[in-house]
């Protein structure tokens, strides 16, 4: 209970002990009254003869005093301690587990590189364009080709592709030039070429390029230099211009030489790649270009 309500419950007591002592006043002085009118009609009709009453006085009525009650003390709530509960123990998150790399297959020696390669480059194309390459040392003979290619010549002993079956055709009439359907026999080596994106080519160089840094020491060079020899040679050929009409010929002995100076001066390698034609040279350039910014970005 707290103070206040203390207080108004004494002051309450209070009024009703004064209201009491009131009353009992006031009932006390009725019946004096009464009493003493009663008295005096007696003495005026009482007979001398007749005996006196004795008259007992009431005992004198003194008011009740009013039993005054001291309040209790008010005693001051104590705070109790308020027990807390005990703070739950907090779960410890696991921290997320980062995606594990895939485990690589370590990599064959340099002679045993065949199959593996092929492996990789049967997932982007056909059984049949992959008749197309040369069934041993893949690898060296990349290797020994780009180097060529890098200085401007063809190495076709080295070639990691098979020749093409068919033989090249001019036409000759009063002006010589390559007859188109030449032109196809490269047709399939394009389209084996074009299955790659540059991303895809640089990928799998990566994967393999330890053994072509060792396939090119072996040709004496520091291993390290061989990404240099390939942008070189990436650069050979699209640097090589593409001819927009059938370009003349001449015949010397049992070979053809092109009759304008300017691409008979082309290197080896450049005007092999004009014998594949307009289209196909736009072809390759294409991957060629993706392949060299994937170098350059990685």
């Amino acid at each position: 209970m707290s103070e206040q309500d203390s207080t108004q419950q004494t002051a309450g007591n209070q009024r009703k002990t004064s209201l009491l002592f009131a009353s009992a006043v006031l009932v006390a002085l009725i019946v004096v009254v009464a009493y003493v009118i009663a008295q005096q009609g007696k003495n005026e009709t009482l007979p001398a003869s007749a005996p006196v009453d004795v008259i007992v006085p009431e005992p004198e009525f003194k008011p009740l005093q009013p039993k005054v009650v001291e309040p209790a003390p008010i005693k001051p709530d104590v705070a109790k301690p308020v027990t807390l509960p005990e703070p739950e123990e907090k779960q410890s998150i696991p921290a997320p587990v980062e995606p594990q790399a895939p485990i690589k297959a370590p990599l064959p020696k340099l002679n045993d590189s065949d199959a593996p390669v092929i492996e990789k480059l049967q997932a982007n194309v056909s059984a049949q364009a992959i008749k197309l390459l040369a069934n041993d040392d893949l690898i060296r003979r990349s290797v020994v080709f780009i180097d060529n290619l890098a200085r401007g010549d063809i190495a076709k002993k080295h070639s990691p592709v098979l020749a093409p079956q068919e033989k090249f055709k001019a036409l000759e009439g009063d002006i010589i030039i390559i007859d188109p359907n030449s032109y196809e026999r490269y047709t399939p080596y394009v389209n084996l070429l074009s299955r790659f994106s540059g991303a895809q080519l640089v990928r799998m160089y990566t994967e393999f390029e330890p053994l072509f840094i060792e396939a090119y020491q072996e040709i004496g060079y520091e291993g390290d230099k061989f990404e240099g020899t390939l942008k070189t040679a990436i650069q050979e050929l699209i640097d090589t211009p593409v001819p927009s009409s059938p370009l003349p010929l001449i015949k010397d002995s049992v070979t053809y030489k092109y009759a304008a100076t300017e691409w008979e001066q082309l290197s080896d390698a450049q005007k092999q790649f004009l014998r594949m034609g307009p289209e196909n040279m736009e072809k390759v350039k294409v991957t060629l270009k993706a392949l060299q910014k994937a170098l350059n970005e990685q």
